[in-house]
Parts: structure tokens; sequence; C-alpha cells
């Protein structure tokens, strides 16, 4: 379900993330694709940045660079 292919278990990224791929986004967000999880949900892995954070106290931005993960994790 969440690489919508049926019946292909060879599929490398998920639906929301080849989405993201093809949609372009104007403003060049970073915020996209955030899921409030530890680890990626597979509807989100593929090329298109996503982030996935599960406490909102280990992310800060830094100055000079685009996006920091305290516990290091982009």
């Amino acid at each position: 379900m969440e690489s919508a292919t049926p019946g292909v278990k060879s599929t490398q990224d998920g639906w929301l993330n080849r989405y993201l791929q093809n949609k372009t986004d104007p403003q060049k967000s970073l915020f996209r694709a955030v899921s409030m999880t530890q680890n990626m949900p597979r509807a989100m892995q593929g090329k298109a940045p996503t982030l996935a954070i599960s406490n909102l106290a280990d992310f800060s931005i830094r100055a000079g660079q685009k996006l920091c993960i305290n516990a290091g994790r982009f």
C-alpha cells in the first residue's frame, strides 16, 4: 500500500516520494514532507528530500546550514 504498486515488492520508493519528485515546489520548502515518527515511513522513502523526526525538541536550524537534527538524522 505504501509503495502504491500492488503485487510488486521490488519498488524502491514510496508513492508520496514519487509525487514529490514529480510535483515542483515553487517555494523550495524544506518542509514538504515531514513524518512525526522515529523511522521514515515507506510511503516517504525515495529521492525527494523528506524528514522523519520523533521529537520536536531534537529539531533545530543553525545559521549557515540548511537543516540540522541534533540526533544526527537528516
